[in-house]
């Protein structure tokens, strides 16, 4: 089984027992495709925003006036 196959398979099953029980799944994410593959299982965003303007770059290493790393918040609602 591939990587993907693998993530796939360990992911629905938590959004399968998400929807059974009938509660939200709510992640963060600094990584745009990491935040794609969420898209494709059903996840939404519920807010973009940056932390750390000013005091770190895109990756999180404090960096003086870093233009701040951007931390995508997502919700998959069953």
């Amino acid at each position: 089984m591939s990587v993907a196959g693998v993530v796939s398979a360990i992911l629905q099953t938590y959004l399968d027992k998400a929807k059974a029980d009938g509660v939200p799944v709510w992640l963060e994410s600094t990584n745009q495709h990491a935040c794609d593959v969420y898209l494709h299982f059903g996840f939404r965003h519920a807010e973009v925003f940056k932390i750390g303007v000013g005091k770190a770059d895109k990756d999180g290493y404090r960096v003086d006036g870093g233009e701040g790393i951007t931390l995508h918040t997502m919700i998959f609602e069953a």
